[in-house]
């Protein structure tokens, strides 16, 4: 006798085939509002974190949409469920926890920050302050694309300054995750949360003082920043989380 492997889903991969099984069920109708996250996460006894990264995956396949002060609905144009299941979940077997990355990323980046203050050329600090020059024109274009990727080369320019190439490609891994799919989707809605994108430059005044303390080589402040830079987005993850 042979035995198959039990696999052991993501519990956001439960959480969609429950929200799909109920809008396939017709318990959700095309255009219906789908129950706020805290009372999912509730009825299905998971973390709210779970929740929003399966909501966030579903946005992705156009399954639902999240009107912002109003609710998440199912998209009035969703006509066949099995297609979004075939969309959505390679996305989320195959993309990391945004919660996850966050974590790993707010307790890399805050260890290199004395090292890069020491260590960062006079190149470094040109390209640092390119990075936070792109992020500020494509936050007052509101084109989250370029905004992210001047974000990532922002982030590994910090990595590059220590001159440590083991510190480089451990930073490397954790930035690249950020070209995710699934983490951008849940770092727009985080921008777009409060009103007029007021996250979104709250981020990048965050990261031009964060140059500037760089460039002063002024290792408190900057630590001070990148535990406010972290905080910020942090916050708003962990309040999904129970």
């Amino acid at each position: 006798m042979t035995f198959e492997r039990i696999e052991t889903k993501k519990t956001s991969l439960l959480v969609i085939e429950k929200i799909l099984g109920a809008i396939e069920e017709g318990t959700y109708q095309p255009g219906d509002r789908l129950p706020p996250e805290r009372k999912i996460a509730e009825e299905l006894g998971v973390s709210r974190t779970s929740v929003r990264e399966a909501l966030s995956a579903l946005r992705l396949a156009k399954a639902i949409e999240t009107r912002h002060g109003d609710g998440t609905y199912v998209n009035d144009s969703l006509t066949e469920v099995s297609n979004v299941k075939n969309r959505v979940m390679p996305i989320i077997e195959k993309e990391e926890d945004p919660f996850a990355v966050w974590e790993a990323r707010e307790s890399f980046e805050r260890g290199i920050i004395p090292l890069a203050i020491e260590r960062a050329e006079k190149e470094d600090i040109k390209q640092l302050g390119k990075h936070v020059h792109q992020m500020k024109n494509s936050a007052q274009k509101e084109n989250y694309e370029d905004y992210f990727s001047s974000d990532r080369s922002f982030h590994l320019r910090m990595a590059i300054s220590t001159h440590n190439p083991f510190i480089e490609r451990d930073i490397r891994a954790l930035v690249d995750v950020m070209k995710q799919k699934l983490w951008q989707e849940v770092k727009k809605e985080y921008f777009l949360e409060k009103n007029e994108g007021e996250n979104i430059y709250s981020s990048v005044e965050t990261h031009q003082k964060l140059f500037q303390a760089i460039k002063d080589r002024d290792t408190e402040t900057a630590l001070d920043l990148i535990d406010e830079h972290f905080s910020e987005l942090g916050e708003f993850l962990q309040n999904r989380r129970g």
